[in-house]
């Protein structure tokens, strides 16, 4: 830690291992005089920044704000190429072709344009279990109507200075 009051001190002989205790934490150009009051409740001796030094000021804190972002909008999506998505598809095949599945054969859907009269022949759905859908489509109906999403935090993440050396 360092001392604002302290003297500032050149000799060799005094520097030691606590070398930062003893150092300035404003250096000399940095430090003001001790300002007085007008009437008006504001420092009379206040220097004036002109007006490219206020602007280069704004200007490089803009631009370290701007480096501390990550615009997550500008982020496209990963799209993949053909031939990588082929290679992909045949991977998988390959792996499903390896593995020794036994599912079971489940009846096919009989279709209505082939024969209209298998689809009439064949056993109702009882109206219980229709109603018990019918119930529960309507509770789940209800429930995502009342779901709300609320934004809590920005959705702009910081970056740390750390993690910039770190790199």
């Amino acid at each position: 830690m360092g001392c604002i009051c302290c003297k500032e001190n050149n000799s060799s002989a005094q520097k030691s291992l606590n070398d930062d205790e003893h150092d300035r934490l404003l250096d000399h150009d940095q430090l003001t005089p001790n300002r007085g009051i007008n009437e008006d409740g504001n420092p009379s001796s206040i220097p004036s920044l002109s007006k490219t030094d206020e602007q280069s000021i704004l200007s490089r804190i803009l631009h370290k704000t701007a480096q501390n972002i990550i615009d997550v909008s500008a982020i496209e999506p990963h799209s993949i190429e053909r031939s990588e998505y082929m290679e992909q598809m045949k991977n998988y095949l390959d792996k499903y072709s390896r593995i020794d599945l036994k599912l079971p054969k489940l009846p096919s859907i009989p279709s209505v344009t082939n024969n209209p009269v298998s689809v009439l022949v064949v056993e109702t759905v009882p109206f219980s279990d229709i109603k018990l859908i019918t119930e529960y489509s309507q509770s789940m109906s209800t429930a995502l109507s009342q779901m709300k999403i609320g934004c809590k935090e920005s959705l702009v993440a910081k970056l740390e200075d750390d993690t910039a050396a770190a790199l």
